[in-house]
């Protein structure tokens, strides 16, 4: 049945609405387009500032853990200090962020820019889907997120393209091109998004400690394992950075456990089919992160493209990607989910070898695509698998924790990957060039997928035996 409220609404969007859709899908389309597209700008980068190019694996790392870490806080401001008020801060934020990237005369201004630029984008993605989710109710909501999810998403797919024009005419124009877009942004939310916020909110604390514990715990291991070939795996540094990182994060993991008030449910936290879907995801952002870094270092470095092409090239991956995301709705409610995490994870790990073994265009790009299938239909399907066991109410955590864990653990991997080429080249300042090391790498990322499938392999042959029950709902 429908609630009169729900039947009085309009059949369609109101200009205001659309110009609120508008804003909010520009915000996190700018958001996700930074994210991907300074991948193919590393090289040019590293020629600008004279640096190695593993050694800017810290770009995009950087961001990772800032936009990661602060993840939990942004959810609670969004809900205690209001979804429009959260998502102008942190669009402001951003753009501050833009600004110091842009201008950045050497590598560290560089990093603290996107550190900044992490910050503002962990409150504008989550602010931005709150902020459409409380204005809408019914068929409006579902068509209003969709728009502002495939804006996402559609930056997402574009970033390898665009981050590869940008390079070509110059890399500080990517980041440049964001203020405009903030400019009309900022305004249009301001105007036509009305102030909603959770009045439960407001009563907690905000999650500073707990989000100190995160942010400093996963900086603590991404430095142990980026400086551990140079300062050495056993220096009294490297253990430090090692053991503090752990006892962070413990100390985050004991608070939720203990406080009355935790960030997330303990029901929730302790389910290990939710641990399950939250690893394979963060496995699949992983691979992500991986391939697409490498795949531009080795189209440009070593073969000799200019970045236009290699995005080109990349594209088939992102494309991919997003398209296999859009099957997941669908995947999820059948009865075999299970099977198909564990093909798409398996389908990752073939993807990859496929582009390690290929010697020409056409398998490399058949490489990319297959694995970019399996990176979209594994990432989306453990999102929505895990909304299954949530509580409604407790939908907007469960996302953040997610996709919190995801990126984190994506950034730590892009930081062992970096480190890992530069230990089998020998150093840093060859490594990007060097294929062998480039190919291990990727060798190395298709066998922790392998090992990813295998591990799913008896719930799927199990689930496929048994005609129902997938990881979401078994």
């Amino acid at each position: 049945m429908t609630s009169s409220a729900e039947r009085e609404r309009p059949a369609s969007f109101s200009w205001r609405e659309r110009f609120a859709l508008l804003a909010a899908a520009l915000s996190t389309m700018a958001v996700q387009l930074d994210w991907l597209a300074v991948n193919l700008s590393l090289t040019r980068i590293a020629r600008d500032f004279s640096q190695p190019v593993t050694d800017l694996q810290w770009v995009l790392t950087a961001y990772m853990l800032a936009f990661g870490g602060l993840l939990p806080f942004a959810g609670w401001l969004a809900d205690a200090r209001g979804r429009r008020r959260a998502t102008i801060y942190g669009m402001v934020v951003f753009l501050v962020g833009s600004v110091v990237c842009a201008t950045a005369g050497d590598l560290v201004v560089l990093v603290v820019g996107r550190v900044v630029q992490g910050v503002g984008g962990a409150l504008v993605v989550p602010g931005a889907v709150a902020m459409i989710s409380g204005m809408f109710r019914g068929r409006l909501k579902n068509r209003g997120l969709a728009f502002v999810l495939g804006a996402a998403g559609a930056g997402a797919a574009l970033g390898p393209l665009v981050g590869g024009l940008f390079a070509e005419l110059n890399w500080r124009y990517l980041f440049l091109v964001n203020v405009p877009v903030g400019l009309l942004a900022i305004p249009l939310i301001q105007w036509c998004v009305r102030p909603s916020y959770d009045p439960g909110a407001t009563a907690r604390r905000p999650p500073l400690t707990s989000t100190c514990s995160v942010v400093l715990g996963f900086v603590g291991f991404t430095l142990a394992v980026d400086r551990g070939s140079t300062w050495g795996w056993t220096s009294p540094t490297v253990l430090a950075c090692a053991l503090g990182g752990a006892a962070l994060l413990g100390n985050f993991a004991r608070q939720e456990l203990r406080s009355s008030h935790p960030l997330y449910d303990r029901d929730f936290l302790l389910d290990p089919v939710v641990q399950l879907l939250t690893a394979v995801g963060a496995l699949s952002l992983i691979a992500y992160t991986v391939v697409s870094t490498f795949s531009a270092i080795y189209l440009q470095a070593t073969q000799g493209l200019p970045p236009s092409v290699a995005g080109g090239i990349v594209l088939a991956l992102s494309v991919s990607d997003a398209s296999a995301s859009y099957a997941a709705g669908k995947v999820a409610g059948s009865a075999y989910a299970s099977v198909w995490l564990c093909a798409a994870t398996a389908a990752i790990g073939f993807g990859i070898l496929l582009v390690v073994r290929a010697e020409g265009l056409v398998l490399y790009l058949t490489g990319l695509v297959v694995c970019g299938l399996g990176i979209g239909l594994a990432g989306a399907l453990t999102t929505v698998l895990t909304q299954h066991r949530t509580a409604p109410a407790k939908a907007a955590a469960a996302v953040s924790l997610s996709l919190a864990v995801k990126m984190l653990a994506s950034a730590v991997a892009l930081a062992l990957a970096a480190t890992m080429a530069e230990t089998l080249d020998g150093g840093p300042s060859g490594a990007a060039v060097d294929v062998a090391a480039l190919e291990g790498v990727l060798r190395a990322t298709a066998l922790l997928m392998g090992t990813g499938a295998l591990f799913l392999l008896p719930r799927a042959v199990r689930d496929l035996c048994h005609r129902g029950g997938g990881p979401g709902t078994g």
